[in-house]
């Protein structure tokens, strides 16, 4: 997993004028009102009444975090609930549970995640490739014999196939040069 990281600002003093924030990691923590002030501001500079500049922002993502900028937008208590969340997800899933979360309207919490985990089916080269998949796991393929498979299989539009699967009861995204599928909610 890449670092969770966001750059963390403060809306007074960009209101003001003034760029005052730094990365922080947010598995770690979230950064209080004096960290993101010492680390953002000149230590001689003391004109800041913090108690004034209490609002922070994520005013930027990093790393597997930048997946879900839609869902955090600058809210830097969203960004934490999300980083403490996908902390337990494996990080070849990250980015599928992110799509996954874009097309749901709840929360990116646990509840979510297990929704994922439920309707995760995987990841597949093309439409064809789900199309075998997703057949032979409902029809017992592998336990038609040998000749019998091989036959059928040429008369059988794995792309077609696939697709109509998709159509009706999947949800999917391409994210790089795989097709991520999950069942539909």
């Amino acid at each position: 997993m890449t670092d969770l990281r966001a750059w963390v600002g403060c809306w007074a003093c960009y209101s003001e004028g003034r760029l005052v924030g730094d990365w922080f990691d947010l598995t770690e923590a979230v950064p209080t009102v004096e960290q993101v002030h010492r680390r953002g501001l000149d230590p001689a500079d003391h004109s800041i009444d913090v108690a004034e500049h209490e609002e922070l922002g994520a005013f930027d993502l990093d790393g597997d975090l930048a997946l879900f900028t839609d869902t955090i937008g600058e809210s830097l208590a969203t960004a934490a609930r999300v980083t403490q969340v996908i902390g337990g997800i494996e990080a070849d899933h990250l980015a599928p549970f992110a799509a996954f979360a874009a097309s749901d309207t709840a929360p990116v919490d646990a509840a979510l995640v297990e929704q994922f985990k439920a309707a995760y089916v995987g990841a597949f080269e093309s439409v064809r490739d789900f199309g075998i998949d997703h057949c032979m796991e409902l029809t017992g393929w592998d336990s038609l014999p040998e000749g019998v498979r091989q036959s059928l299989g040429d008369y059988i539009d794995w792309a077609q196939v696939g697709q109509g699967y998709l159509d009706a009861d999947y949800d999917s995204t391409w994210i790089g040069q795989a097709l991520h599928v999950w069942h539909l909610q």
